[in-house]
């Protein structure tokens, strides 16, 4: 066993894969996860949360009306919570909380303000890159009983040369400039699949 013969510097480190694996047995169960979705809702100024779990896929879904995640390495960066002064202030948050999804699922799909990402939590986890891609929903509205709307994103193709979106489900063209924030934002989903909660 050696010893301290001479005066040397040491500093604090942080084994960052082990320490975020170490943060499962924090954020693993169904409480816990709804929860802090739940208050990313409310941060987010949504007057609006839809929760949705299917049992045969084991598919949680939370979908919101707030504003929107604008920058998503943000959302996976630690200990940035990417909230306005306000509520950093007033609220303290620590920038962990999405850690609770990355636990609890083996899934992650995330679409909001045009942007969707769609990964295996074990790859976030193990620190790869995220791709994140372009995402665009139909702005179809019902106006008349039995009207196809809320197409959703699965059947628009686009943009073609001139930035003109196709819905295949309801034939409506449409560019990011002609419907404004109901094409972008309006909606976050956050979609866990092979939701496992209480498992560590």
């Amino acid at each position: 066993m050696s010893k301290v013969n001479k005066t040397t510097e040491t500093a604090l480190r942080v084994n960052q894969e082990k320490l975020v694996n170490n943060l499962r047995f924090s954020f693993t169960n169904a409480t816990t996860v709804l929860g802090e979705a739940l208050q990313n809702s409310r941060r987010a100024g949504a007057t609006k949360v839809e929760i949705d779990f299917v049992p045969e896929t084991k598919t949680l879904t939370v979908r919101d009306d707030g504003c929107g995640i604008g920058d998503y390495q943000t959302l996976f960066t630690l200990a940035e919570s990417g909230w306005d002064a306000e509520t950093i202030e007033n609220e303290m948050p620590f920038g962990l909380g999405f850690l609770s999804a990355l636990f609890s699922c083996q899934h992650l799909e995330v679409e909001s303000k045009g942007g969707r990402v769609s990964t295996s939590t074990a790859d976030i986890l193990s620190f790869k890159p995220v791709k994140v891609t372009p995402w665009v929903c139909c702005p179809a509205e019902s106006r008349f009983e039995g009207d196809v709307c809320g197409c959703g994103s699965a059947n628009v193709q686009g943009p073609d040369a001139e930035g003109v979106y196709d819905c295949l489900a309801c034939g409506i063209f449409f560019t990011a400039e002609s419907i404004g924030n109901r094409c972008w934002g309006g909606v976050t989903t956050v979609r866990l699949g092979g939701f496992k909660p209480d498992a560590s």
